[in-house]
């Protein structure tokens, strides 16, 4: 750019650097001058320290920490198996996967949902649907062990429907 026409007439002849610049410490330190920090004295800072700790000690002695239940864990165990369903549905025949459900599920252990999106004519590009689809999943991913769910994008781009079933 700077061999142009145009660029020579108006900034004139231009050279290049012939020596690489030097850092100059004293020079940086006289621009940058470091704050001065009040430091507390050597005294009051064990002090401090010590309040602290014996702060601390009555509040986790008075607050035993209480375990975590898992959730669902006082229902009583289904004759489903969901793991059990999971592996025959990614891995097997639909004959298979439709024996075991029908041979395990009963009705009030599990229940099944079907799920229409309310909004669906806010669904014009297939890129929005899919995200919409994906970020609802991501928010799902601690039910992965508890449920499981299909979610399908019906339709052409500007005319699209989403649905499911969960189980």
């Amino acid at each position: 750019i700077m061999n142009q026409d145009e660029v020579l007439r108006i900034l004139g002849a231009t050279s290049l650097c012939v020596k690489p610049a030097q850092f100059d410490a004293k020079l940086f330190q006289q621009n940058n001058p470091k704050p001065q920090k009040n430091a507390p004295k050597k005294d009051q800072a064990p002090k401090k320290q010590e309040a602290k700790k014996e702060e601390a000690k009555p509040a986790a002695e008075a607050a035993p920490k209480k375990e975590k239940s898992a959730p669902f864990s006082s229902l009583a165990p289904a004759k489903l198996s969901m793991d059990t369903f999971k592996r025959h549905y990614w891995n097997d025949e639909t004959p298979v996967v439709m024996k075991y459900f029908d041979e395990s599920f009963v009705d009030g252990d599990w229940s099944i949902w079907k799920v229409e999106y309310k909004y669906q004519s806010e669904l014009k590009r297939n890129t929005t649907t899919n995200n919409l689809v994906k970020g609802m999943f991501q928010r799902l991913e601690t039910m992965k062990k508890y449920a499981f769910g299909l979610m399908y994008v019906f339709g052409e781009t500007g005319d699209q429907c989403l649905a499911g079933i969960w189980l």
